[in-house]
């Protein structure tokens, strides 16, 4: 085995263990109440490794959303709005991947409904879409609005819609949900008329 491979494998089996200590506290305690010693301890990782690999905890935060959207083969693009049958997909991609930790997504919002956590989260979402908005459209969406605006919307809509799936406890027909916050956004957000 060569060096490269040996060094990615064990950067994997680092960000592995520090994304299961940080989810794991999230689950019992506030984000902002969580130190570093915390994560390096629950990990089994020493402090100056935690460094080589990322700045803080918000570094580490930020990596674990990356981390959750490849896992949940979401892409966050301008696709996921520009017809009503993309944004249902998208929905259903989400609530499906959601579904599967519902329990445990639920303590980690439980621990943390006041806390930065919910914002850092909010901010990502509206980095990933306001990054692909400006790509596509540059300055201005379609509808007149600016980027950035456009962003904050779109990112309130997807991360309000996830947190209220975790937190119901009805039991819904995915399909069926997706397909209903969809028709609310049809033929609307990227309409120049």
């Amino acid at each position: 085995m060569n060096t490269q491979t040996t060094s990615s494998i064990s950067t994997e089996r680092t960000h592995v263990l520090l994304r299961q200590a940080l989810f794991t506290l999230l689950s019992v305690k506030p984000f902002d109440k969580i130190s570093l010693t915390d994560i390096c301890r629950l990990a089994m990782v020493p402090r100056s490794t935690f460094y080589r690999h990322f700045e803080d905890k918000y570094a580490l935060l930020y990596h674990c959303f990356e981390h959750l959207q490849k896992d949940a083969g979401l892409e966050l693009d301008i696709r996921i709005i520009q017809s009503r049958e993309r944004t249902q997909d998208f929905f259903v991609t989400l609530f499906s991947f959601l579904e599967k930790n519902k329990t445990g997504y639920r303590k980690i919002i439980a621990s943390n409904r006041q806390d930065s956590v919910i914002d850092c989260l909010r901010n990502y979402l509206e980095q990933q879409i306001c990054d692909n908005l400006e790509l596509t459209f540059h300055n201005q969406v379609p509808n007149g609005l600016p980027v950035d605006m456009f962003g904050k919307i779109i990112s309130s809509i997807i991360l309000a819609a996830g947190l209220s799936f975790i937190e119901s406890d009805i039991s819904y027909d995915i399909q069926v949900l997706a397909e209903r916050l969809a028709l609310c956004t049809d033929e609307g957000l990227l309409s120049a008329e």
